[in-house]
């Protein structure tokens, strides 16, 4: 029961780490594209606005599976 209760607070002090660098990623996601987001809501038409969030949600992917990467090589 005691490794299991280790184990468990072992895992969710992983994943909290980990919540909080997707958290982090993510405002750095959101300071790098506000003019972009604001142009796709002001000018661009339906069609385009569907491929540039399609490119913003596949960029953002990419960056979350790196850093999950990254911090799966760091944590043991």
């Amino acid at each position: 029961m005691l490794l299991q209760l280790t184990s468990s607070k072992t895992e969710l002090e992983l994943i909290s780490k980990f919540v909080k660098l997707l958290f982090e990623q993510f405002n750095d996601f959101n300071k790098e594209f506000p003019v972009t987001l604001r142009i796709d809501r002001l000018l661009l038409a339906q069609s385009n606005r569907s491929k540039l969030r399609f490119a913003e949600v596949s960029r953002l992917l990419k960056l979350l599976l790196a850093q999950y990467s990254s911090f799966k090589l760091t944590v043991p």
